[in-house]
């Protein structure tokens, strides 16, 4: 007896999940001020950078003044209704949605890339400017006498402390 009312409430529970599945589901109707794919990109690829710049800095951000979403619906000509409104509607349509963040993760990765090789170049610059330092340094401490370069010494040496000394003196 208990074997056929195991069957028959999974038999009810497999019915219910059935029909309630196959109930219509609303979709939202393509807006009228639909935003283009490719100018969704790119104000998706803009707020990505915003956001990473505002979790990365958020003071500098606030001390621009700007405020990023309005920023962002001014220079694409969009309002928040509208931005929305074809967010939801992409996010509707998988393939759609899919392409379009497919783009902007492609962006971002191409904007990483050029601001790794410009890191790059930049630390090679600090790199050459401190072996010319040292080199300049070096010619200099090489024309000298033993003797001024131990003064040379006690020189930077005290120059380093008398900070110190002003501080414990006030």
């Amino acid at each position: 007896m208990i074997v056929p009312f195991k069957n028959n409430v999974l038999f009810l529970v497999l019915a219910l999940l059935f029909f309630a599945g196959c109930k219509e589901i609303n979709t939202m109707e393509k807006p009228d001020d639909l935003i283009a794919q490719e100018k969704m990109v790119d104000i998706l690829t803009e707020l990505s950078l915003l956001n990473a710049a505002k979790n990365f800095s958020k003071k500098k951000l606030e001390e621009t003044g700007i405020q990023p979403t309005l920023y962002i619906y001014e220079r694409y000509d969009v309002d928040s209704l509208q931005f929305a409104q074809s967010n939801n509607y992409y996010s509707e349509q998988p393939e759609q949605y899919t392409a379009i963040f497919e783009k902007v993760k492609k962006r971002l990765e191409a904007k990483k890339k050029i601001l790794d090789s410009v890191k790059k170049i930049e630390d090679k610059r600090k790199d050459s400017i401190k072996k010319i330092e040292k080199k300049i340094q070096d010619s200099i401490n090489v024309n000298l006498t033993e003797e001024e370069k131990k003064n040379l010494r006690i020189q930077k040496r005290e120059s380093k402390l008398a900070p110190a000394k002003k501080e414990n003196q006030e």
